[in-house]
């Protein structure tokens, strides 16, 4: 899902996003950082490449490019939405896992005073409106990032064909996420 959405952003933008580096990828396969980690740095470092080319760059100075100069570019636009959207991804994906520890704490503490299948049915019970708070939560922070930066894009006239993959992706991950942990504590 992040290797097809990091394609079609490539694809969308002007000047694409670098490759991993060799050292980033050690670094996943290490566990020392995160997939979402290394692309959060890459929107960022995308972000201040486009906004140090045009400082080196400026148009010549009449009034449409004076227009031009205030309207960011849509790999601005697009880099600064990638970064917040992975940046909430890193923060749900931590509070997901915050959830399951304690989900394990209280299962643990329950079992010593209760049959296992009861103690883990009223550890579900307890926890499912947590998780779907957390996952309400989520959706309602990625839909108003989504539209902010749908809204932007249209506000400076660029097409808006990339939400769809975003949006697609988002909903991909979800899923996948949500069958792995189904399938980790409730089997």
């Amino acid at each position: 899902n992040q290797t097809n959405l990091i394609s079609d952003i490539n694809n969308y933008l002007e000047k694409p996003l670098r490759d991993m580096t060799p050292e980033e990828k050690k670094q996943i396969e290490k566990g020392e950082v995160s997939v979402t980690d290394v692309y959060t740095k890459m929107f960022e470092e995308k972000q201040e490449e486009v906004k140090t080319s045009s400082e080196e760059n400026p148009p010549l100075n009449t009034k449409k490019n004076k227009e031009e100069t205030s309207k960011p570019s849509k790999d601005e636009i697009v880099s600064k939405y990638m970064m917040q959207l992975y940046v909430l991804q890193s923060e749900f994906t931590a509070k997901a896992e915050s959830t399951i520890i304690q989900g394990d704490r209280h299962y643990e503490n329950l079992k010593k005073t209760q049959p296992k299948a009861t103690a883990r049915a009223n550890t579900i019970t307890h926890f499912t409106p947590i998780v779907r708070s957390l996952e309400n939560d989520c959706d309602a922070k990625v839909d108003a990032v989504i539209k902010q930066l749908e809204d932007e894009l249209v506000r400076v006239g660029e097409n808006t064909d990339i939400i769809v993959a975003i949006r697609n992706t988002y909903a991909n991950e979800k899923q996948l996420k949500l069958s792995y942990y189904a399938n980790k504590y409730l089997t």
